[in-house]
């Protein structure tokens, strides 16, 4: 009896140990789950602090790029033209995509009373090299490459005397296609004005009232000249005035235009087919009927359900 009871008691101490070992265990990993959560918390905590309300931007590390602000063309600005300020808007762009010699706002006075010596189209900027506080000596002056081409027109051909020197036109071309009809096609696009009636300042210009005809010259690649002579010589030419907001680089239809482009042609509607049958509904039956040509010229029926 002793020995038995001695070992309950012994059997009852050990997993008493046990069962507060296990308790030990399960505290200790809730105070381990109750730290990390408190320190996920704090975390959090920390990130909606430094996150700022919307519309409020933090300070960055790398500071924001430099920008400068430039003159650039309102309008296409022709070699030989006087600048003003009406003729520059000003715009700002980051100043790694400025060029060097661009002239900024704040140099606007350096333009007053210069000469642009290159064409400048709408939006461009203005750089120190493209004016001089010279005018060119020539209006004439012919890139390599280029020719100046002369061409007959007449008050309205020559838009009414309103391509003037300095003037951007499209030459025009109207001809007799192969199948003999009208067309009109562009021989030669954003072609400049040199001179009218040989004056190469509009104020030279003599006064063309009651003149049938006068002459245009134009400046035009080697290649276009060609062109125009050919095309001279196959038809009549006629100047289109090009206005001054018009971009240097175009994308339009060369096809030439016909005289379908005004007046459309009526595609009329083909009879049917005909394949050697017909068809009669019966009035009697309602029934559609087939009828076949035999062999000898006469209609047999054939019955459709």
């Amino acid at each position: 009896m002793a020995t038995r009871f001695g070992s309950n008691t012994y059997s009852s101490r050990r997993f008493s140990r046990q069962v507060r070992w296990i308790i030990a265990c399960l505290s200790g990993t809730i105070l381990v789950l109750c730290a990390t959560l408190a320190a996920v918390l704090l975390h959090v905590n920390d990130i909606d602090q430094t996150t700022p309300p919307p519309g409020i931007v933090l300070a960055s590390d790398d500071p924001p790029e430099p920008t400068t602000t430039i003159l650039t063309a309102r309008r296409r600005i022709e070699v030989g033209e006087q600048l003003t300020l009406e003729m520059f808007d000003k715009n700002t762009f980051l100043a790694s995509l400025v060029p060097q010699d661009a002239i900024r706002a704040d140099q606007q006075d350096f333009v007053l009373g210069r000469y642009a010596t290159q064409l400048l189209d709408s939006g461009m900027s203005i750089t120190k090299v493209a004016i001089s506080q010279k005018k060119p000596i020539s209006a004439l002056y012919i890139p390599p490459g280029y020719r100046a081409f002369t061409i007959m027109v007449d008050p309205r051909s020559g838009v009414e005397g309103y391509a003037k020197p300095g003037s951007r036109v499209d030459v025009l071309w109207s001809f007799l296609g192969d199948d003999k009809m009208r067309q009109v096609a562009t021989v030669v696009r954003y072609s400049r004005v040199l001179s009218v009636a040989g004056a190469t300042e509009v104020e030279n210009i003599p006064n063309l009232k009651g003149l049938q005809n006068t002459t245009v010259t134009l400046l035009v690649s080697e290649k276009d000249a060609k062109r125009l002579e050919l095309a001279r010589g196959l038809g009549q030419l006629s100047l289109s005035l090009v206005g001054d907001s018009e971009p240097i680089q175009l994308k339009d239809n060369d096809l030439p235009v016909t005289v379908t482009d005004i007046i459309p042609t009526t595609v009329e509607a083909e009879d049917p087919s005909y394949n050697g049958s017909i068809f009669y509904r019966d009035p009697l039956t309602g029934k559609m009927k087939k009828y076949l040509l035999d062999d000898r010229g006469r209609w047999k029926p054939e019955e459709i359900s």
